[in-house]
């Protein structure tokens, strides 16, 4: 079934006029409460993701993510954080196309030797999706420097990791905060 659609990480340097305004029309029709950062940057981000990932039907966007990474400093430890997003047109949802993506940044990020698979989300079906894949919640506080403002803020919503480092998210959990840098991611 999902064999129809096409997959693909494109880096985002590489990605065509015509693909950013798919992605950012996409991003407006899916989540217009995040329209001032879709305005500025083109993206649903404060930070400019390293790739992309896009499916599409016949042709058509019908799904995107941004996938990006950076070493963070867990404790005395240096780990590689790849944080990881992801909207479906509602159209499309329900068919499998989330549980696809998931399971490609998954692949991806043990590709790229990462430590953690990061995300974000107040969406419940995405939170059963999340622990559905093997994401486990983190508890402790997670926080960034805010872009825009240069403020340290706190992540709204439940974050959650999928190891590829055993324990990695146990130790998470021991901390008081979690700095992950400039953000929103």
């Amino acid at each position: 079934m999902l064999d129809k659609y096409y997959f693909a990480f494109v880096d985002s340097d590489q990605l065509s006029d015509k693909q950013i305004e798919e992605i950012y029309h996409l991003n407006l029709e899916v989540y217009p409460e995040f329209a001032d950062y879709y305005h500025k940057n083109k993206y649903y981000s404060s930070v400019k993701p390293q790739m992309v990932l896009v499916v599409y039907d016949r042709g058509k966007l019908i799904a995107t993510g941004k996938f990006l990474w950076r070493d963070i400093e867990v404790g005395k430890e240096t780990f590689k954080l790849f944080a990881s997003g992801l909207l479906v047109r509602a159209d499309y949802q329900n068919m499998g196309i989330g549980s696809e993506m998931f399971r490609l940044y998954i692949n991806k990020t043990k590709e790229l030797g990462g430590d953690l698979l990061f995300g974000t989300t107040k969406n419940k079906t995405m939170v059963k999706l999340s622990k559905a894949m093997g994401f486990k919640e983190l508890s402790t506080r997670i926080t960034y420097k805010d872009a825009s403002s240069g403020d340290v803020k706190g992540i709204e919503g439940q974050a959650f990791g999928y190891e590829f480092k055993e324990g990695l998210v146990n130790k998470i959990n021991s901390l008081g905060n979690l700095f992950i840098g400039i953000g929103p991611v």
